[in-house]
């Protein structure tokens, strides 16, 4: 029978990632964000919504009334007597389910579409070391999508040559209400974009204090005992699982072939096989979750001592990068750019930067700086510190 709220969920996740060009990861972090808990069947099943999970829903076909046969096989591991796993098959039957589907054929087939065109790279013709720097980072005050990065191709009337002119825009894919889809207008360029977004960092990192603040932070320690703790409970049980499973291949092997039973003997077994095969294929994707999760925390370290010393030497090193590296530091840096509907006064459009990692002003440490509609003595646009 369907649940309800979890069929609405299945929904969601089809239509986002379809319609509103929502990727795995944006998904999982989109749940997660917004409070949503996934539901436990077992007591070592993780609560939290991943990328994995969101992968296995937009590929499973039981959503659209179908089920699978043979989508996982189990194989003999090479170079071993009587070891087996069980891993995934492209080759399956997909036949008629007699439970009710919770997404139309329609919606399946251009998720079918989308997933395998995943990955395909679009390659550029002309200016090929450009970079559309704050790409997506930059959301728009109407629908609150990513800014993309546009190019305009002209040519000089003087020298015939052609010129590209770089600008972010948002493109209007999304809905702001059940009718009308987002009207902001602007088009901002790049270039003087990106030397206001390099200014307000450039004033941060000059600031009294930022140096002390950085040395600090690059001393910092992580903390991941409890996740590894989770992940051993999760490995125990696996091992338990596992010395079950041997237990019962080797209780199948042994099973006498004139017993009368057998046939009902070697289906009990197979079926509790399957069952097994089952759990250790949870708690394998289980372990793996976590271990991305340390990973990802030793990582945003990493990563964070990283951009805390370009940041102690930005004026020196920032100018000296490519456009990819400047992207690819943003990106690291900074988690996204409110805008105003429309330029203020002092002719900037941009509201708030709100970073990835702590940064430090007004001798304090904040994760956003919210601009004045104001110019100041020494940078561009004034800043503060936003109270929350």
């Amino acid at each position: 029978m369907v649940n309800p709220e979890e069929a609405e969920l299945v929904k969601i996740i089809y239509q986002k990632y379809v319609y509103e060009d929502m990727g795995l990861d944006t998904l999982a972090s989109f749940f997660n964000e917004r409070g949503y808990k996934k539901k436990k069947n077992r007591k070592c099943e993780l609560d939290y919504f991943t990328r994995g999970m969101i992968k296995n829903i937009l590929d499973n076909p039981v959503y659209v009334g179908k089920i699978a046969y043979g989508k996982n096989v189990t194989e003999k591991v090479k170079g071993t007597r009587d070891e087996y796993r069980r891993v995934k098959s492209d080759e399956y039957l997909l036949a008629d389910g007699i439970h009710d589907a919770i997404i139309d054929e329609e919606l399946w087939m251009t998720t079918r579409v989308k997933r395998k065109a995943t990955g395909v790279k679009w390659n550029k013709t002309h200016s090929l070391e450009h970079e559309h720097i704050l790409s997506g980072i930059i959301k728009c005050p109407i629908c609150g999508t990513g800014l993309s990065g546009t190019v305009r191709r002209r040519k000089n009337k003087k020298t015939g040559d052609y010129v590209d002119d770089f600008y972010y825009r948002c493109q209007h894919r999304h809905k702001i209400d059940d009718e009308h889809f987002c009207n902001f207008q602007p088009s901002l360029n790049q270039d003087e974009f990106n030397h206001e977004i390099e200014q307000v960092i450039l004033d941060m990192v000059n600031h009294d204090g930022f140096r002390k603040f950085v040395e600090e932070k690059l001393n910092t320690k992580v903390d991941v005992s409890a996740l590894e703790e989770e992940r051993e409970r999760i490995r125990k049980l696996l091992r338990q699982v596992l010395g079950a499973k041997t237990k019962l291949t080797d209780m199948l092997d042994k099973l006498d072939v004139m017993d009368k039973h057998y046939d009902r003997k070697y289906q009990d077994m197979h079926d509790r096989l399957d069952n097994l095969y089952d759990k250790i294929s949870e708690y394998e994707d289980s372990i793996a979750d976590i271990t991305a999760r340390i990973e990802a925390v030793y990582g945003n370290q990493i990563t964070g001592k990283q951009i805390y010393d370009i940041l102690v030497h930005f004026e020196m090193m920032y100018y000296k990068m490519t456009d990819l590296e400047k992207k690819e530091f943003m990106k690291d840096f900074i988690n996204s750019i409110e805008l105003y509907p429309e330029k203020m006064d002092n002719g900037s459009i941009v509201k708030q930067i709100n970073f990835k990692f702590g940064v430090y002003y007004e001798g304090q440490e904040t994760m956003d700086i919210r601009l004045l509609n104001e110019k100041t003595v020494e940078c561009v646009v004034g800043m503060q510190r936003k109270h929350m």
